[in-house]
Parts: structure tokens; C-alpha cells; sequence
């Protein structure tokens, strides 16, 4: 669970690095005290003070504490507290903090079954044209889209987050083109968009193209290629994406069909 435990310095720190938390104020110190408190276990402690930080704080560290009370509600299973904590750390003076809140508040909206308010939620964090939080948005939204079926206008916004060249989120986005565009049964358009994933060789998206990859080798009867594909996406930490690789391995025919076979032990 990420706490908000850390604040940019617009002074005298690029934009995107970070400063340990400046205490000018009595309220970060219930602040840091709390999150202490949360990460040994006292659960109860650190949510009546994020509670009280919240209501009674300045509004920069009520911001925080909203934001910190909602990850603990959340993680708690407290889904419709969890978005109440949320709604009031969207409204913060800190872009960074608002951008995040808002992307949480849809993920928790979501669950609730506001399916309407989950989108409006990441259509005002795209507005607000955050660096970071926009293009992430932006993604999460069409990833919605594509799994209810509107796969036209996911495409389009996919698209424009990978032409962004985003360090992160561009290749997010190649890797959801790449799906929707398999299911399409558009081989050589899918495999074209995890190239950029694939060629820099790294990153939490690696693994997913891979098995992609796998799957659009193994439509084309391409099976060498569909085994290595899905070796490496079992190989690379991702113990979701493993799995998935593990199970289409099993179904591939064997690696060496010439191969005598093996005497049955029962």
C-alpha cells in the first residue's frame, strides 16, 4: 500500500524528483507519525489520525491524509469509505496528489459498479493534463472501453498515448494496442505495435508482449517461435504472465515429435 509520504520541492528540484517531507507544518508530523504507525501494524492509530489530519488539517496535509486514508480503507476491503476519503484528496492544490486520487477513485468506483463515474473520474484527469497521471488515465480509460467492446475508440486513444512517447505509459499502450488488435485478428498490425516493447528489451510490459507475441506466432503456426516467445514471458518475473505462458506451453505440440516416446509408468 503506497502511502503519500513524499512532496516535490518546485523550488530547487526538477519536476520529477523527489524531497523527503519538509515539516512546516505540525501536521506533517501526524502525518509521518501516522504512516510509522500504519507500516508497524497499528492499523487503528494511523486511521484516527489520518481521520483527524483530514478534517482538521491545512489543506495541503488534509489533502494527504485523505488520500493515505483512502489506501487504508481500500486495502481494508472499506470500498465506499475508501471513495469518500478519495473524493476529498481529487480536490487537492498539488497536481500530482489529485492526478493519483483520481485514478484511485475510479479503480474504487469501478468496483462499487459506477462504471459511469469510474470514466468521469479518469476523464477529468486527462483535462488536467498532468505529465504522468493524463496519459495513464487516458489509458485505463480505453482499456475499459476495449473490455466492454467499444474497441474503435480505445484504438484511437491507444494510439495517441503511444505517439506522447511516454517512458512509461506509451508502452502500456503498445502492449494494449497489440492485444486489441490480435483479438481483431490483425496479426501484422499486433505485432508491430510490441515492437517498442519488445526492442527496449525491459520494463513491466516486457513479460505481456512476450505472451502476446507467443500468441500471435502460434496464429500463424509459427510453433519454434511461439515457444520461445512464451519461454521468455514465463522467464521474466511476472508470476500473472507466467502462469498464462506455462499454460499455453502445455497445449503446444512437442518440441521434438520425432523423439521416441517415453515408457508409461502406470
Amino acid at each position: 500500500m503506497a502511502l503519500w509520504r513524499r512532496r516535490r520541492h518546485p523550488k530547487n528540484q526538477p519536476p520529477h524528483e523527489t524531497t523527503t517531507v519538509v515539516v512546516d507544518s505540525p501536521w506533517s508530523v501526524v502525518l509521518e507519525l501516522a504512516s510509522l504507525r500504519l507500516e508497524s501494524g497499528d492499523v487503528a492509530f494511523a486511521e484516527e489520525q489520518f481521520r483527524q489530519v483530514m478534517d482538521m488539517g491545512d489543506p495541503p496535509r488534509a489533502a494527504i491524509a485523505a488520500f493515505n486514508l483512502g489506501q487504508l480503507l481500500r486495502r481494508r476491503g472499506d470500498l465506499t469509505a475508501a471513495r469518500d476519503a478519495y473524493r476529498r484528496a481529487v480536490h487537492a492544490d498539488d497536481a500530482d496528489l489529485a492526478g493519483q486520487s483520481g485514478i484511485n477513485l475510479s479503480y474504487v468506483l469501478r468496483q462499487l459498479g459506477d462504471m459511469a463515474g469510474a470514466d468521469e473520474c479518469l476523464r477529468v484527469v486527462i483535462t488536467a493534463g498532468h505529465r504522468d497521471h493524463s496519459p495513464r488515465a487516458a489509458n485505463e480509460l480505453a482499456r475499459m472501453a476495449m473490455e466492454d467492446g467499444r474497441t474503435e475508440g480505445a484504438e484511437d486513444v491507444f494510439r495517441q498515448v503511444i505517439r506522447a512517447h511516454h517512458p512509461v505509459e506509451s508502452l502500456a499502450a503498445s502492449v494494449h494496442l497489440a492485444q486489441l488488435l490480435l483479438r481483431r485478428g490483425d496479426l501484422d498490425d499486433a505485432e508491430q505495435a510490441l515492437l517498442p516493447v519488445l526492442e527496449a528489451g525491459q520494463g513491466d510490459f516486457l513479460a505481456p508482449a512476450h505472451l502476446i507475441h507467443g500468441e500471435i506466432r502460434l496464429r500463424r503456426e509459427d510453433v519454434p517461435g511461439a515457444r520461445r516467445s512464451l519461454t521468455l514471458a514465463g522467464e521474466l518475473g511476472d508470476e500473472q504472465v507466467a502462469a498464462m505462458a506455462k499454460d499455453r506451453l502445455r497445449l503446444l505440440p512437442p518440441e521434438h515429435p520425432d523423439a521416441e516416446p517415453q515408457p508409461r509408468k502406470d
